[in-house]
């Protein structure tokens, strides 16, 4: 019977980025002759170590669990989640898949995750009279403030925007 090593046919992207409020999923799929077994691997502290080295996901309810059909197609699930339930060694690491059968043993491309927190920005100001000038001040909350660009304001009502002036004051 020949055999025909492992090969992905669903490899995960470079980067995901996701919020807290979306959650994301993501695929790996491989094949080959024999089928190979497809698994989940990490660098993080809190993984398994196997015997040969590598290190296997553990499911983190709420937060991490793989699913899938099959041992050769498995997602990795990350729910939506409370902001005060993020953590670095889940959200904000890289993560890899691994395709292993008796003809070989195969790796995918780093996959770095990063998950971003939503939060409420808003805007603030005095008052000022009809045709006057009126300052708006956007409050960012402190945790993601360095992280912020006001790039635009947009008038509620209206779809009016407003940009602000590159030559600084003008």
């Amino acid at each position: 019977m020949d055999e025909d090593g492992p090969r992905f046919i669903q490899e995960p992207p470079a980067l995901l980025e996701f919020t807290n409020q979306t959650g994301a999923t993501v695929w790996c799929a491989a094949t080959g002759h024999p089928q190979p077994t497809v698994v989940w691997i990490s660098a993080s502290e809190l993984a398994t170590t196997t015997t040969a080295g590598t290190t296997l996901l553990m499911e983190m309810a709420g937060l991490r669990r793989m699913t899938g059909g099959t041992s050769q197609n498995i997602s990795l699930v990350f729910p939506p989640f409370a902001a005060s339930s993020y953590r670095p060694d889940v959200h904000s690491t890289a993560y890899r898949c691994r395709a292993t059968s008796p003809s070989g043993t195969i790796l995918s491309r780093e996959m770095r995750l990063r998950a971003v927190q939503s939060y409420e920005i808003q805007a603030s100001g005095g008052s000022a009279m009809k045709g006057g000038v009126a300052v708006l001040r956007c409050s960012i909350p402190p945790a993601i403030k360095n992280d912020i660009i006001v790039t635009s304001w947009i008038q509620e009502f209206t779809g009016l925007t407003i940009y602000p002036s590159l030559q600084g004051g003008n």
